[in-house]
């Protein structure tokens, strides 16, 4: 048996759309986060301390997924505070309870507040390391971005009278900048 050339290019046509198809409608990928453009902090509040940032959701596969949920992780010297309350939206901010995230993504506000159970926290002055998680369905928490921002003294003093304190992203000098300001109403509770 001879394999004419027609033969062995319908075989690498094959090859090439059972992968493709592998690739874009059979695998899972993963779901990636692009840096946040703004992190921001509120110390006071119906809810508490809140993190809350602005970001893109994308999944690495044509088929997306389904996250059941997020937290920050938000690390300051030994201590570590888990900010397990998920809210997000532009608008009206609903309680996280599943995103699917598409190829495409998904850009809003994320807003991560302390359970009642947790301990008391205050922020002070310091580096402060702030992790992101997700966790897809059934599965374990994936980490999907870390970021560290600086807080002054006199931030510190900004937050605790009610300002809100935005990190900024300067694209050109990789770094965030802080900004102490009123904090937008529709990102306090309702």
């Amino acid at each position: 048996m001879t394999l004419h050339l027609s033969d062995l290019l319908s075989l690498v046509a094959l090859g090439v759309s059972v992968t493709t198809a592998w690739l874009t409608l059979f695998q899972l990928g993963t779901v990636k986060m692009t840096q946040p453009t703004m992190i921001a902090l509120l110390a006071q509040g119906a809810d508490g301390p809140k993190v809350f940032l602005r970001t893109l959701l994308y999944c690495t596969a044509r088929r997306g997924q389904v996250i059941e949920d997020m937290f920050v992780r938000l690390h300051r010297q030994d201590r570590n505070h888990l900010f397990n309350l998920w809210h997000y939206g532009d608008g009206p901010i609903v309680r996280g309870s599943g995103l699917r995230i598409g190829y495409e993504g998904v850009a809003v506000y994320h807003h991560f507040v302390l359970s009642r159970e947790s301990p008391a926290f205050e922020f002070t002055a310091g580096k402060y390391t702030i992790e992101v998680f997700a966790r897809p369905i059934q599965a374990q928490p994936v980490c999907l971005g870390r970021y560290e921002v600086s807080l002054s003294h006199e931030k510190a003093i900004a937050l605790q009278t009610g300002q809100a304190l935005f990190f900024n992203w300067d694209s050109d000098a990789e770094v965030y900048f802080a900004s102490a300001e009123p904090p937008p109403a529709k990102f306090l509770p309702r």
